[in-house]
């Protein structure tokens, strides 16, 4: 199965090895917000174009991820509980959704021609 994932990372990146000695990236991507949250872990593995995106990546910053999806359960203090994986082809950054801050630029102020005073300059300016 097949899916594409998008959120925030929700923790700090691993970089870890796999028994077999290969490098891999670790995430966990969350989406929603309180009790609606839900968190996918994806995997990105030294070769794939997403390995290199992923361990660039840092906690907070937006992404979406398409990979293979993996669904398994687990117990956790006698609870069942399931855990969602995927296994990441891409991965792209996305940008934030805040818009940009705009930086106010002061004017610069008009130049003055030698002996020229500001009244001139004023009135030199305004067209009747």
């Amino acid at each position: 199965m097949f899916g594409l994932v998008s959120g925030t990372i929700f923790r700090d990146i691993e970089v870890k090895e796999s028994k077999a000695g290969k490098p891999y990236v670790r995430a966990t991507v969350k989406d929603g917000f309180a009790e609606d949250t839900t968190f996918v872990t994806v995997y990105a593995f030294d070769g794939s174009a997403a390995f290199e995106v992923l361990r660039k990546a840092s906690k907070d910053d937006p992404l979406a991820a398409q990979g293979r999806l993996k669904i398994r359960t687990y117990e956790k203090n006698g609870e069942t509980k399931i855990a969602v994986d995927l296994m990441a082809d891409n991965i792209l950054p996305v940008k934030s959704t805040k818009p940009p801050e705009r930086r106010r630029e002061t004017p610069e102020p008009a130049k003055r021609a030698p002996g020229q005073t500001t009244a001139n300059l004023i009135d030199d300016e305004i067209m009747f």
